[in-house]
């Protein structure tokens, strides 16, 4: 007897990614080993800073050699803007069921973030363009936010040139995003 209900095998977006080109649609993985996976009982849903986003969601059965597996396409009506309307935090919120009618207890929900407008600097510490005659032992820029989603510092990166070429050093954050 079937009691368990489908779990979930991917997202995309993933969870936690930071998307920066606009999309028209977000896909789940379902996997269920007993009666299958619903795809007509199963729900997906976009939820975003202004509500929920509206779309129409279609599914795939799997190929022979992935039974028990579905995907759930949802496709927005209007994709994500790449003028920064659309900006902020999203979640994909998954109702699987089985046909055994087995379905989660709640939603599960997928997080990532949504963002076309890169941060900028603010200043910079000594100006673009200053000529030095002391040594210069650090450099440090502030940057702005302007997504309103918060810095990553991870991928960030910062280049200094000098009269032949790449400083070598050493990159630091204050940690505040």
């Amino acid at each position: 007897i079937d009691r368990t209900a489908p779990s979930v095998v991917s997202t995309l977006p993933t969870t936690g990614a930071t998307i920066v080109v606009p999309i028209d649609q977000v896909r789940v993985t379902l996997r269920d080993v007993g009666a299958g996976v619903d795809g007509e009982k199963s729900t997906v849903r976009l939820a975003g800073p202004n509500g929920f986003v509206a779309g129409d969601l279609t599914f795939s059965l799997p190929a022979p050699s992935q039974a028990g597996e579905a995907t759930l396409i949802y496709t927005l009506r209007q994709p994500f803007s790449a003028e920064g309307t659309d900006d902020g935090m999203y979640e994909i919120i998954v109702e699987p069921v089985d046909k055994a009618g087995n379905a989660m207890v709640a939603p599960l929900r997928f997080p990532f973030t949504y963002t076309t407008k890169a941060p900028g600097v603010v200043s910079s510490t000594p100006e673009d363009g200053a000529t030095l005659n002391n040594a210069l032992e650090s450099v440090s820029v502030t940057l702005q936010d302007n997504s309103g989603v918060g810095l990553d510092f991870t991928p960030s990166q910062m280049t200094l040139i000098g009269p032949n070429g790449p400083v070598n050093g050493r990159l630091e954050n204050d940690g505040v995003r």
